[in-house]
């Protein structure tokens, strides 16, 4: 998304069950990183015994 501060990508990681972002990041490039930041935000949070996951491009 084009912004002030330039071209910014977003990352969000979607509890399906309850329909809640737990994990997001937000970046200048479409790198691994940005993901896994999403995610390991995602893990803090809920602190899952188990995962399914999904992924949309």
């Amino acid at each position: 998304m084009p912004t002030l501060a330039g071209f910014l990508s977003l990352a969000i990681v979607l509890d399906v069950f309850s329909r809640r972002i737990v994990g997001w990041a937000m970046a200048g490039h479409l790198r691994t990183e940005l993901v896994l930041d999403a995610l390991d935000m995602a893990v803090e949070q809920r602190r899952p015994d188990s995962v399914i996951h999904h992924s949309d491009q």
